[in-house]
């Protein structure tokens, strides 16, 4: 995403408030924000409370990591793909 002037709130950003994931939508008027809930009920915020929620950060998953585990990985799908086939074989 990108932000407009520095300011934090963009549309489509996601906050944490009080345990619940907010969504922006928009500025609504002069110093009021509307933000939208995982229940889609509106809330609306002054600019001060807006500009002090927390981001909402994704988790990230690093494929370098699992290069480390990449042999072990190798060896769970043999053995299960192997077990697989003697299934089909047996039938």
């Amino acid at each position: 995403m990108i932000t407009f002037k520095g300011s934090p709130l963009v549309k489509g950003k996601r906050f944490i408030k009080e345990n619940d994931i907010l969504e922006y939508k928009g500025k609504v008027f002069t110093e009021f924000h509307e933000f939208i809930n995982q229940d889609n009920t509106s809330i609306i915020l002054t600019e001060q409370e807006a500009l002090s929620l927390k981001p909402y950060k994704l988790n990230e998953h690093s494929l370098i990591e699992e290069q480390d585990n990449s042999d072990d990985l190798y060896q769970v799908v043999t053995s299960y793909t192997d077990k697989q086939l003697t299934m089909l074989s047996d039938r």
